[in-house]
């Protein structure tokens, strides 16, 4: 992706473009997964990490202020959510006093810790759907369509998800709460590791030794800035009561721009991140030639891992621009395994710009019955329908795409990986639905009312707090930004607690301090600079007011929002209406509102408006608009020139089944990854994935990577 087109996405996203977003987080998901992989890879879980990454980042995004460090920033949220998907839920360990630089804990907080302690005990599949439901406000539909899994597959695990939190209130906390150890190195005094069973093994101590190994792994690249840094995130990962990995993050005095570096607990490198600003020395624009940047890869690979290129296949190249990406994994019936083996990301100009390792695992065996490709193409002609709906076709995201909307057939359910095994045939993703399954919500023209038409004149006099329902001196602006055609304004409430700066040595956050630091009682605005039109908002107080809204006063707000900022796009509009909203509990604090846009009876693909209203202060907590204009809509043509059994037709003569091997995830009995063969349903020239049929000409869309 171009770098100046990936920044103007990233500021879009946060300005609330949910299909920047989508096509930001489509674009990066093989690398999220593959970050995802190395962390959770003893409980085979990487996909769900990336989901509720997925969801953090979209919650953090206000905190970061340099687009061109999206994907670093990306990254370490990758590396958070991955530590909550964990089996056992984790400990940070200090460098020093835990008092000085931890908040004493007060009862909301015991009861925060002892619920996110209860949540990160759930099984992964159950706990992402209550992270997603509970902690992100999504709805059951959208949490479908962002796991890829049928609707009654999600309330299923929602229902069982609570049930067992039911059952640890009940019991395990109590229990837990008589034998809580008096000190805190005492819980790990059981661990199965041979190579750490010392039962009064000091973690301080080898945080402090490994903290210690990681600076000589920098010294090379940095040796005359690594004196300089600053220790800014330090976090003891722990599995199964036994710490399996240490994080490290330095930065340069003043700034956000450093280098990370993850270790085993016997000091085995298994992660590296450098951020191209810590290369002073180097001119970033020079290029060096493949051949110099691939021994460069060779070399650093070597160091660690000597016996990596007997153990994995060569090479595999993609150029990425400004950058050299190499992979090499383990292979099994000359095929790839997923998650094995390492991948390194090298700066043209001539250093590693990232690494990750894998490792090796038990090769699967082929089993005898499989399903052959036209057996594979009847069984999709069976079960796949034909939906018309329009998109935005981002040249980023589609090698056909232009960056315009067109009208589109997308198939349902959404292509996927297919199963190769007779026994369990069919998507590997478990049949998902398809993103806006409209069978399971009920669609509400929202009346342009009266007051609807007049509200927006009366708004052009609000600053764009007040149009949140905020009051302008209630907060302080503590930075802007300006971002080409929009500003972003960052402002905090007055005398909110915060966590201090990082910058004293002995004090480097963890990341879940981090995350909470940019956060707290803060409130992210975007703004058109010409105009002063609101573009989109996050706020995240928490603080409960004196009121209680119904839901129809919570949707009242919202209208009012939509027709001060959008009242063009209103006639587009429709209000959903599911088992989760006529559900929704008055006690809730958040009502949440999603409005999908619709063009003569035609939904958007991924294109919807959403507005979240806080019942207790009547201030909107969350402004996401769609990521199209009015103007757009306007001049989309909705007649196909193709019927959906005609572009059935042409999307099966186009798909070539690929054999590939995909993990299992739902077949998980150990923390060893299993492999099961599956069909990549591709294009036979390119090898790309199809995902949709153009339905004007008939084109097949393919995916660009």
């Amino acid at each position: 992706m171009d770098s100046v087109y990936f920044d103007q996405r990233v500021k879009d996203a946060a300005n609330g473009d949910t299909a920047a977003f989508a096509e930001l987080i489509r674009a990066e998901r093989p690398q999220l997964v593959r970050v995802a992989n190395y962390y959770v890879r003893h409980i085979v879980d990487a996909e769900d990490a990336v989901q509720d990454a997925v969801c953090r980042a979209y919650a953090a995004l206000p905190s970061l202020r340099q687009p061109e460090y999206f994907r670093t920033w990306l990254t370490r949220i990758v590396i958070n959510a991955s530590l909550n998907l964990l089996k056992r839920s984790r400990r940070t360990i200090p460098a020093s006093d835990p008092a000085a630089h931890i908040p004493a804990a007060h009862e909301d907080t015991e009861r925060r810790m002892d619920l996110l302690h209860a949540i990160g005990g759930l099984p992964a599949k159950y706990r992402r759907v209550i992270l997603l439901k509970y902690m992100h406000d999504l709805r059951l539909t959208d949490i479908a369509a962002l796991l890829e899994l049928p609707i009654g597959t999600v309330k299923t695990h929602q229902n069982k998800g609570l049930n067992l939190l039911r059952a640890y209130y009940q019991a395990e906390i109590a229990d837990r709460k008589l034998s809580r150890p008096s000190n805190r190195n005492e819980s790990l005094s059981t661990n199965k590791s041979e190579s750490r069973k010392e039962p009064d093994m000091n973690l301080t101590a080898l945080l402090h030794e490994l903290r210690d190994h990681a600076k000589t792994l920098i010294e090379r690249d940095f040796a005359a800035l690594s004196s300089t840094l600053e220790p800014f995130i330090e976090d003891v990962i722990q599995e199964e009561g036994a710490p399996s990995e240490l994080l490290f993050i330095w930065t340069k005095p003043g700034t956000e721009v450093g280098v990370s570096v993850t270790l085993t607990p016997e000091g085995d490198l298994i992660d590296y991140a450098v951020d191209p600003g810590m290369h002073e020395d180097k001119d970033l624009n020079s290029h060096q030639t493949e051949q110099q940047l691939l021994e460069l890869a060779t070399r650093f690979v070597s160091d660690h891992y000597p016996d990596a290129s007997q153990q994995f296949s060569p090479l595999e190249i993609e150029d990425r621009g400004e950058r050299l990406f190499c992979t090499s994994r383990q292979m099994a019936d000359g095929m790839p395994m997923p998650q094995s083996g390492y991948w390194i990301d090298m700066h043209r100009s001539g250093f590693v710009a990232s690494f990750k390792y894998f490792g090796t695992h038990s090769p699967p065996a082929l089993p005898q019955d499989l399903l052959t490709p036209q057996k594979v193409l009847e069984q999709l002609a069976s079960k796949l329908d034909m939906k018309l709906k329009f998109a935005l076709l981002h040249e980023s995201v589609y090698t056909q795409g232009d960056n315009r909307l067109h009208l589109v057939y997308i198939p349902e359910p959404y292509l996927t990986g297919y199963s190769a095994r007779p026994a369990d045939a069919g998507f590997a993703s478990g049949d998902p639905q398809g993103f806006d399954d409209e069978t399971a919500q009920n669609l509400i023209k929202i009346p342009i009312t009266e007051p609807l038409k007049s509200y927006g004149s009366v708004a052009s006099a609000l600053s764009p707090l007040e149009l949140l329902g905020l009051k302008e001196d209630e907060y302080e602006l503590m930075r802007g930004v300006d971002l080409e055609e929009e500003r972003g304004l960052i402002y905090r409430k007055k005398e909110t607690v915060t966590l201090p700066e990082s910058g004293n040595v002995h004090q480097p956050y963890t990341m879940d301090d981090y995350i909470r630091h940019h956060t707290e009682g803060t409130v992210k605005i975007r703004i058109v600079q010409a105009t002063g039109q609101l573009t989109g908002a996050m706020n995240f107080n928490t603080e409960k007011g004196p009121l209680s809204l119904s839901r129809q006063q919570c949707l009242d707000a919202a209208l009012r929002l939509i027709a001060a900022v959008e009242p063009r796009m209103i006639p587009y509009l429709s209000l959903e209406v599911s088992e989760d909203t006529d559900t929704d509990s008055e006690s809730a604090q958040h009502a949440n509102f999603h409005f999908p846009i619709h063009k003569d009876g035609i939904s958007g693909f991924l294109q919807s408006l959403s507005v979240k209203v806080d019942r207790t202060t009547g201030a909107i907590s969350h402004y996401m608009k769609g990521g199209i204009s009015a103007e757009q809509l306007d001049a989309l043509f909705v007649i196909p020139a193709l019927t959906a059994e005609q572009a059935k037709k042409r999307l099966l003569e186009a798909i070539k089944p690929q054999l590939v091997w995909e993990v299992d995830y739902q077949n998980q009995e150990t923390s060893s990854i299993k492999y099961k063969p599956a069909y990549k349903l591709t294009d036979p020239k390119t090898g790309l994935s199809i995902r949709m049929v153009e339905a004007a000409t008939g084109a097949i869309l393919t995916d660009i990577l």
